[in-house]
């Protein structure tokens, strides 16, 4: 053992063997151990998952005291001076409490043999202030303690600037927002300076050896040298020798003048340094950094700034990050990066008065010659792969377009596929093909391309002629426009539809009857009496003006429909026998309401192991037999693309059906499959196509909801229909007494949609919406999906399954965002409201259940971006919705910038929108509210805006909407407001308002894939590495990818990040794919600063979910704290419901966002209203703890059980259905039908009143949440409960209905027939 060990080893024994020593290093550690683990390890972690989301308050991250342009300077510094104080304050506290403790250590305890090697010193240095992860100017008040016990100035000098530059949560928070060539140069180049430039300034700026003697510095201050010194020699003894009470008391005595002594110069040196660096930063604001080219002179300018502010811990990253999402050029980036967080004015100011001023001014300079250098090499290297990467994405480009000039056109692919077919003739398979669709809007043009024979053409083009027509006469329910159709069986055809919407009415039969052709008049009547049977289910439906034949008739036909019901084989079997007689066309959309249709339909759907021939053939009559053989092997022909199996069915009608599906999909399917090598269509696969293709939809009838009339008031018609009775989703012999999660390709819901590359981008990663209603009038919820390839519609099939209907676009892709199902042109009929990339709002309106492309409009907004949210309501109280575009500019892609966030109101007269820019603060609209908050019965709008951006609460007046007075302190909002939702939580009929903000906690999941199913997480891991190389512009990784489709989007999204880096527009023109273009050709552009915001005319913001009660006075109580529902990790949409049917509303909370490390996943929060006093965490309890990141869903009853299921909408997921099996509670529901206004009543209140004084209320809306829209069907739950006393129906107009003694579990259709 050398000398050097045995000093080393005799010096750690006095260490420890000293009581004084021991204590010290206990508070020490203990001390250390609970800043970092209360303090600075939540705050970076909090930091590191907000990332460019952190809001900046020009030198700090908190904002005590907002600062404007209306302000005086001195008054804008001095909250500025407040608000970096009161960032600064923990960590400032922890440096001067680590300071004291180190110095009076190493006073008691002189550090000896140290080594001269300055490089060694240095490191060890390094090693010291790395683990301590405070920024500069917390780490000033440790170095000074350190430098004052004697320890090396090159040590002393590591420590410092080590700390704020190396720290571990730092790096992962720039690894995850820089690319990695940037990372690494700042990397390397703090370590260069910290080992071996700060040596050498040391070495440079000493005068004689040391600047200033530590130990008599310190003596100096204490008091003169003798008194001092002895003084110290005599606490030196005391500890060593004293007794507990002596070593505790010198302890206390020897902390508490070295913390005067750090107190006098560290504490008002800060505050004057915090002072100086607002006054600094109000004269040049880091934004105005964004306007400057990159130049020597630049470089050395924000170099000069950025050294002298004293910023907080990972400031220095998230402000660059944010600089470099505007275009700032990388070098000024690198610059300001090394320069603003490794030195500042504070520890100058401390060095040049403990040690000297030239080492202090030495430091400056040196840090700002260096930033520079470092600024000037990774311009260089940014502008090198800038270069490689533009040709390098040229060729690669080059090679994927000429794989364009090889798609089949569609009358191309039309021919192969129609002479390779089963019909006889090939004009069979056009006729298919065109009236499908397939080839584009059914026109007569079509009819001369692709036929050949004479009469197949003109045929063809009276079909199309009497399809417009009857389409026509459908719309506006007129018989007579009929008679403009040429061909009598075509016209009678006509006429028939037409009646049939027209059933209940009591002159019905005699319309039928009008008709010359006997055969015709009776398949009306057989039409009119299913129609009857489905919505009466019982004789009245067959008490009409009917001859004793035709009434004998009806009523069989009542019966098999009961037999249905009952699945009684024997009735049903006899319903075929003798429906052979008449004449059903099948593939006719009415001829799927036929009783035994629909038998068939819940044998086969309810009972999977039924579908066999065998139980075909156990059927009592060979009609029955024959049919049940037929539609098995429709079903398998269809889903195994088998025109061989059509050629097996008997039944004419059912094989031409299965031949023309056959090849309608085969078009279809290879339309999509050539698409995948064209940059401008995404790619659908083989497997999600076939899914498509095996959905029920060509299978089996929906079934219809019945209702039964019940007594009502003069002024509205009430329609009862009871609860399904577990034979529909629900799997199950009883309740699980939680939700049960299931896969949506195991319900029919399949994935048909993919994740792209350029999907990473905001807003697109964010998530998409979903939607649910009855678009089909059946009675049964059914499913809206937005995807990057236009909306997807799904549906509901009686609550036995989901099939998809029909994915809805336009000639440009839509990359959809928004979507809403929305009864626009108010005709009974749920139309889809979509929004897309690009500034689109688009409504494709419902014709009676069906939906033609052509039949569209859209709206664009040439100044806006995106839309994320929208708020529907009948403002303007003319009958028809109105609704509200809350708009979106970049996100983190442009540091937040709101330049095109501007909300538009859109105006609907009758169907004709007027949209206007509505002149208002800007921000990005998240979520749009209407509703009465304030219970004066008028609809109130709340806007949700992210981030430091003020919400907006409009309170609604007689004539029109005012802004909330920003004098009111009664609300105060959430700060990144994510969703608002109103309901009445405690029931006291004042409506209550909730709205979700982002928290963060340390102990949620840090990696994402292996939270999704097989399929999913294999693509969400080969996706995060793309989006890695994305980032890093590593363009060779593309073309490692075997699909070209996969390798096209990557390509895609690589140029989407050059053109931004870059600012090069030009580099857009390469993308075919009009929203990648779109999204590239905004984010190439530079955008000036957004205007000051002037926060005290707005409500007051706090980073929190935020719970208002309403009160009687029309105010609202802050009971956030007191509910227990402040916090719910990055929470998207927040919605209300009942979902035990205990009697009071829960709130459920998507959640989620990134992909891990360093952003910790959480599953999605469950507030469990426990009476109406306080909500309590119950996720897990109730299995509603789902994980992959939720941005939106939907509540819907989609099985009719009287219990509200939810279907969730996930990033890189398939859908799920959150099935409820949650409770035995009675429920009762209503769904409202006015006809002297917006049909669904959306503004009207319920209100129910049962038990003892027992009363609850809900709200009809179309708004709240995050992309995220709920049938307008409303759920009470009761408890216990069998009945409810009274019902009052507010109705939107104002008038009130009143029911009363209405029974449990059931739902009431009630309909407002006439204005009271």
């Amino acid at each position: 053992m050398n000398a050097n060990q045995k000093d080393r080893g005799s010096y750690l024994g006095q260490v420890f063997t000293n009581p004084a020593s021991l204590l010290l290093i206990i508070l020490l550690v203990c001390g250390t151990a609970y800043f970092w683990s209360q303090s600075r390890m939540p705050a970076l972690d909090q930091k590191a998952q907000m990332a460019e989301r952190n809001n900046l308050s020009a030198i700090a991250f908190d904002i005590v005291y907002p600062t404007h342009a209306d302000q005086s300077v001195i008054e804008r510094i001095a909250k500025t001076t407040v608000n970096w104080s009161y960032t600064n304050w923990k960590g400032m506290t922890f440096g001067l409490f680590f300071g004291v403790l180190t110095l009076c250590l190493l006073q008691l305890h002189p550090p000896s043999n140290q080594s001269k090697n300055p490089l060694i010193n240095s490191f060890i240095g390094m090693t010291t202030g790395v683990p301590l992860g405070v920024c500069v100017n917390c780490a000033t008040p440790i170095a000074q303690g350190m430098y004052l016990s004697g320890l090396r100035l090159e040590a002393v000098l590591a420590t410092l600037l080590s700390s704020p530059t190396l720290n571990v949560i730092v790096l992962a928070i720039s690894v995850s927002l820089f690319p990695t060539y940037f990372v690494l140069t700042k990397i390397f180049g703090s370590l260069i300076f910290i080992l071996v430039i700060v040596p050498l300034i040391v070495r440079l700026t000493r005068s004689g050896g040391e600047a200033k003697d530590a130990s008599q510095h310190l003596v100096a201050e204490i008091g003169n040298a003798s008194q001092g010194m002895q003084r110290f020699n005599q606490k030196q003894r005391v500890v060593i020798r004293g007794s507990v009470t002596d070593v505790f008391q010198g302890v206390a005595l020897l902390l508490f003048e070295n913390t005067i002594y750090l107190f006098k110069i560290a504490v008002p040196m800060m505050l004057l340094a915090g002072f100086l660096g607002a006054g600094l930063v109000e004269t040049v604001p880091l934004d105005e950094l964004t306007l400057l080219e990159y130049s020597m002179l630049s470089l050395i300018f924000v170099a000069i700034i950025a050294v002298l502010l004293p910023v907080p811990i990972a400031f220095d990253v998230i402000a660059v990050s944010a600089l470099l999402a505007t275009g700032i050029s990388p070098g000024i980036a690198m610059t300001v990066l090394f320069a603003l967080g490794i030195f500042s004015i504070y520890p100058a100011m401390i060095i040049a008065k403990i040690v000297s001023l030239r080492l202090s001014v030495g430091l400056i300079g040196a840090v700002i010659v260096f930033a520079v250098l470092l600024g000037v090499l990774t311009e260089q290297l940014s502008e090198q792969r800038n270069r490689e990467n533009n040709e390098v994405l040229r060729k690669e480009l080059a090679l994927i377009k000429p794989s364009q000039s090889h798609l089949l056109k569609p009358e191309t692919l039309a021919k192969q596929i129609c002479n390779t077919s089963a019909f006889e003739k090939s004009d069979e398979c056009y006729v298919a093909l065109i009236n499908s669709g397939s080839l584009g809007p059914p026109i007569a043009a079509l009819c001369n391309k692709y036929l050949l024979e004479p009469d197949a053409i003109s045929s063809c083009k009276e079909d199309i002629t009497t399809n417009l027509i009857t389409d026509a006469a459908l719309a506006t329910a007129n018989v007579k426009r009929c008679a403009e159709i040429t061909d009598e069986a075509r016209r009678d055809s006509c006429v028939i539809r037409v009646l049939i919407t027209q059933s209940f009415s009591q002159d019905i039969v005699g319309k039928c009857r009008t008709l010359v052709d006997p055969s015709r008049i009776k398949n009306c009547l057989e039409h009119i009496y299913l129609k009857r049977i489905e919505g009466l289910a019982n004789v009245s439906a067959c008490a009409l003006d009917l001859t004793s034949a035709e009434s004998s008739y009806c009523l069989r036909l009542l019966s098999g429909y009961k037999a249905a019901e009952t699945k009684n084989l024997s009735q049903c079997a006899s319903l075929v026998k003798n429906k052979t007689s008449s004449r059903f066309d099948i593939a006719n959309e009415t001829a799927g309401s036929t009783a035994a249709r629909l038998c068939y339909s819940l044998i086969f759907s309810e009972s999977p192991e039924k579908q066999t021939p065998e139980f075909c053939r156990t059927l009592t009559s060979a009609p029955a037999t024959q049919d049940c053989l037929d539609e098995l092997i429709v079903r398998s022909a269809l889903a195994k693309d088998s025109e061989a199996q059509c050629g097996e069915i008997i039944t004419p009608w059912r094989k031409r059906f299965c031949q023309q599906g056959i090849v309608e999909r085969r078009f279809q399917r290879r339309m999509l499959q050539q698409s995948t090598l064209d940059l401008a269509i995404p790619q659908t696969s083989t497997l999600d196509i076939n899914r498509a293709a095996s959905s029920p939809d060509y299978i089996s009838a929906p079934r219809y909801v019945r209702y039964d009339a019940t007594p009502h008031n003069a002024d509205i018609n009430v329609q009862m229909a009871q609860f399904t009775a577990g034979d529909t989703l629900k799997v199950r012999t009883d309740l699980t007494e939680k939700f049960v999660q299931r896969p949506g390709n195991s319900i029919g819901l399949d994935k048909l949609w993919q994740f792209e590359f350029t999907d990473f981008f905001d807003p697109f990663v964010l998530g998409r919406g979903i939607a649910s209603g009855d678009f089909d009038n059946d009675g049964w919820a059914d499913i809206a999906v937005s995807t990057n390839d236009g909306i997807i519609l799904y549906r509901n099939y009686g609550g036995l399954r989901f099939g998809f209907y029909k994915r809805l676009n336009s000639s440009e892709r839509l990359n959809a965002l928004v979507v809403a199902l929305v009864d626009l042109d108010n005709d009974g009929w749920l139309d889809v409201f979509a929004t897309a990339y690009g500034g689109r709002s688009i409504v494709f309106n419902n014709q009676k259940g069906s939906f033609d492309q052509s039949n569209t409009t859209t709206l664009i907004n040439r100044e806006a971006n995106a839309t994320l949210s929208a708020g529907f309501a009948d403002w303007d109280k003319d009958g028809d919705l109105d609704f509200l575009l809350g708009n979106w500019s970049f996100g983190s892609e442009e540091n937040f910038r709101t330049i095109f966030s501007a909300n538009q109101k859109v105006t609907n007269n009758n169907g004709d929108y007027l949209a206007e820019t509505i002149d208002e603060l800007t921000g990005d609209t998240l979520s749009i509210l209407f509703s009465d908050v304030n219970n004066d019965h008028a609809l109130d709008i709340l806007i949700a805006n992210d981030r430091h951006v003020p919400d907006l609460w409009y309170l609604g007046k007689p004539d029109g909407f005012e802004l909330m007075s920003p004098t009111r302190r009664d609300v105060v909002t959430s700060l990144n407001t994510m969703s608002y939702e109103s309901a009445d939580f405690n029931n006291d009929l004042i409506m209550d308002v909730f709205s979700a903000d982002m928290s963060f906690d340390d102990d949620g999941v840090s990696a994402y894939c292996h939270l999704l199913d097989e399929t999913d997480a294999k693509s969400c891991a080969e996706k995060l590495l793309g989006r890695r190389a994305i980032l890093d512009l590593d363009i060779s990784w593309c073309g490692n990818q075997s699909e070209i489709s996969e390798r096209a989007s990557c390509l895609e999204a690589m140029t989407v990040r050059l053109a931004a880096t870059e600012k090069n527009p030009k580099l857009c023109h390469n993308l075919a794919d009009q929203a990648a273009k779109d999204l590239c050709q905004r984010l190439a552009k530079r955008y000036a600063s957004d205007p000051p915001i002037i926060y005290d005319q707005y409500p007051l913001q706090e980073m929190s979910n935020k719970l208002l009660l309403g009160r009687s006075n029309g105010g609202f109580k802050d009971a956030t704290i007191e509910a227990g529902v402040q916090s719910s990790y990055w929470s998207w949409s927040a919605k209300a419901a009942d979902l035990d049917n205990d009697g009071y509303q829960d709130i459920y909370i998507g959640n989620g966002y990134e992909f891990g490390n360093p952003v910790q996943l959480f599953s999605n929060v469950f507030f469990h209203n426990e009476q109406g006093k306080r909500f309590k965490r119950a996720e897990q309890k109730f299995n509603l703890d789902f994980m992959p990141n939720t941005s939106s869903f939907t509540y819907a009853d989609f099985d009719r059980d009287g219990d509200i299921d939810i279907i969730t909408s996930s990033v890189m997921s398939q859908l799920f259905l959150l099935e409820n099996q949650v409770s035995k509670n009675r429920s009762i529901q209503f769904n409202l039908l006015d006809q002297h206004g917006n049909k669904n009543a959306v503004g009207a209140k319920i209100i129910i009143y049962y038990g003892n004084n027992l009363q609850q209320m809900r709200e009809i809306k179309l708004s709240g949440g995050y992309q995220s829209f709920d049938e307008t069907v409303v759920t009470f739950g009761l408890a216990d409960h069998a009945t409810i006393d009274r019902v009052n129906v507010h109705w939107p107009s104002g008038d009130i209905s009143t029911l009363k003694d209405l029974s449990a579990n059931a739902r009431y259709l009630i309909t407002r027939t006439r204005t009271p």
